[in-house]
């Protein structure tokens, strides 16, 4: 999934290498993978902000508009075109990609509230 990997004490440089790479409009979307729960991290955490982000510049996953994921983890700096995670990240949580935009796009209701809460 990943078309490029440094480390991430070139991450500047590197970054700016997967710009070009992707063309005259492109834009790296930073994520932290923490040590641990990186998974909950993932679908819980960045999945939201990620397809809000991705809606208020109107791209629709699994197209990625030229956005690329820069994600610093325990392992290095990986660079992964965004509308494939969101489709991944979305199959994870057993969602639709109707469904991510419905609860986390620029119009999102969020998630439904938890009975009993």
């Amino acid at each position: 999934m990943s078309f490029d990997q440094a480390t991430p004490s070139e991450a500047n440089e590197a970054i700016e290498r997967a710009r070009r790479s992707r063309g005259e409009n492109a834009l790296s979307y930073e994520v932290a993978l923490p040590a641990l729960g990186p998974d909950e991290f993932l679908t819980q955490r960045v999945l939201p902000k990620l397809a809000y982000f991705l809606d208020c510049r109107g791209v629709k996953p699994p197209a990625s508009g030229g956005v690329f994921i820069s994600l610093f983890s325990p392992a290095g700096l990986h660079f992964v075109d965004a509308g494939p995670v969101v489709q991944k990240l979305a199959e994870a949580r057993s969602l639709t990609l109707a469904e991510v935009f419905r609860r986390y796009g620029a119009d999102g209701a969020g998630d439904p509230p938890l009975l009993g809460g």
